[in-house]
């Protein structure tokens, strides 16, 4: 997957990155289709980014794209990996990369809170407050 990136140019054909294996997307759908089922909204969290485009993106997030877009469940996908933080909103879903604290002397982190009809994000130090709203159903 890396090889053909790198032939390709993506700007994601890095090593730093990595991918998820089928076994783990094929086990993802299925929660995902169970948590549809029950009624139930699913808030991803994983380490690489897959949205908006970055460097810093898994190797396969087009396919990790195409996955999420199929659930009107899925929330929001909440991930770190790329220190500067990135946030995109794309069908209904947020995808928010929390900043990192790696190489610098400042705090980052944050508290999220459920609510019916969205999240909030409390940012404390490099990370901002957030305000994320459910898409209408």
């Amino acid at each position: 997957m890396y090889a053909e990136l790198v032939r390709q140019g993506a700007p994601n054909a890095q090593t730093w990155n990595g991918a998820v294996g089928e076994d783990q997307l094929a086990w993802l759908r299925g929660v995902l289709t169970m948590a549809r089922r029950r009624g139930e909204k699913v808030v991803l969290s994983s380490h690489h980014p897959v949205f908006p485009k970055n460097a810093h993106n898994a190797w396969n997030d087009d396919e990790l794209l195409a996955l999420i877009d199929e659930f009107d469940n899925v929330i929001g996908y909440f991930n770190g990996h790329n220190h500067a933080g990135n946030y995109g909103f794309r069908n209904g879903v947020h995808y928010v990369t929390f900043r990192g604290m790696v190489e610098l002397d400042t705090n980052a982190y944050s508290i999220v809170h459920v609510r019916p009809d969205h999240l909030r994000v409390d940012g404390y130090g490099r990370e901002p407050d957030r305000l994320l709203p459910f898409r209408s159903q």
